[in-house]
């Protein structure tokens, strides 16, 4: 039964208890304590959530050029740069005859991880592949502003948004190019056969017949895709290393988390706010070769002094494989399978799996 007490009038009044001020302000401390415990744990859940879709994206990308190799016979192309007669790849023109069609790796998985409908407009837009795709129409250049979440990381701040330079949507994954650096092209580059090209001393091993006839030259990096004039660039059989031991994609953030990382702060790294999952830009006079630009082409090689997270010079942000999940960065083999990296891998260790065919063993890392 609630107190009473009697009024002066000999009326009664009840005495309610409630809260007093210190007792409140104790129950919000602890409420707010405990949504302190509890934040850390459901930021936690939710980055989990972001790295399963990443290494999903890597996964499912994967498989798709596993079954491209398949109906293909080789591995796609970092770049399809299918040159016209008489045009030999020393060539430097920007010209968009010269560059047929101009569509990165990215583009050619399309049909083998459902998106055939994307894929065949743009194989309608460039005449079933046989002009530039930017030559005279705007149908491939729409579809290419129009994110794909396939090729982007959620863990991004970007996610889902376009680019802020160009309003295309992004790429957070790159084909690897390998660890070759001759100066002015950092992903690939040609020349003659039998001759030492640019500053790395390495030769040409051979060249290769066009359906024309014309005998072009081979590609001498030691990634595992290029640019190439056909849409199987390398046979599986050329990673002699061996598929499982041999990075195949990579993840490259679409935000600044990797600049941060150069070598020096006395020079900004140069931002690069993720590349394009539809289409490759052209760029002249790059070591001969007119196929694309790494800052767009979705397309990431880089100089042993460039590892995960980290580069060595104030440029080398664009060019890095890189994440915004803390630590390292996924990676998928040539053999389909994927991988965690953490950005303190030895770096001996990292460029011998960016090498298709050094023949340097892997120890466990």
């Amino acid at each position: 039964m609630l107190p009473v007490a009697r009024t002066a009038f000999g009326g009664r009044h009840f005495r309610l208890h409630g809260f007093t001020l210190v007792e409140l302000l104790v129950v919000i401390a602890i409420i707010g304590t405990l949504v302190g415990l509890l934040l850390p744990a459901v930021q936690a859940a939710r980055e989990a959530s972001r790295q399963s879709t990443c290494s999903n994206n890597i996964k499912q990308q994967s498989i798709a050029i596993h079954n491209y190799m398949d109906a293909k016979k080789g591995i796609p192309p970092m770049v399809w740069d299918n040159l016209p007669e008489g045009v030999a790849w020393t060539s430097s023109s920007t010209a968009l005859a010269d560059n047929i069609p101009g569509l990165p790796w990215s583009c050619l998985i399309l049909p083998f991880c459902e998106n055939d409908a994307v894929y065949n407009q743009v194989g309608n837009a460039t005449g079933n592949f046989t002009k530039h795709w930017s030559d005279g129409q705007t149908t491939v250049d729409t579809l290419a502003k129009a994110p794909n979440l396939l090729f982007e990381c959620p863990s991004n701040s970007t996610y889902g948004r376009k680019r802020s330079s160009d309003s295309y949507g992004r790429s957070n994954y790159g084909i690897n190019a390998g660890t070759r650096d001759p100066g002015g092209n950092r992903f690939t580059y040609w020349g003659a056969v039998g001759t030492a090209v640019g500053n790395s001393g390495d030769v040409v091993t051979g060249s290769e017949k066009a359906p024309s006839g014309i005998t072009y030259k081979l590609y001498n990096g030691d990634g595992i895709s290029f640019p190439h004039w056909n849409v199987a660039a390398l046979n599986p059989s050329k990673v002699s290393d061996g598929l499982s031991k041999t990075i195949l994609l990579t993840e490259k953030s679409s935000t600044d988390v990797a600049g941060k990382r150069c070598y020096s702060t006395l020079q900004k790294c140069e931002f690069n706010d993720g590349g394009i999952w539809l289409i490759s830009k052209l760029l002249g006079n790059c070591c001969g070769h007119t196929g694309c630009k790494t800052t767009d082409s979705c397309s990431y090689g880089n100089a042993d002094n460039n590892l995960i997270n980290y580069g060595s010079t104030h440029y080398d942000a664009s060019f890095l494989a890189s994440s915004n999940h803390v630590g390292g960065a996924f990676f998928s083999f040539a053999d389909g399978s994927v991988r965690w990296l953490n950005d303190t891998t030895s770096g001996t260790v990292y460029n011998n799996l960016r090498r298709r065919a050094d023949g340097n063993s892997v120890q466990d890392y």
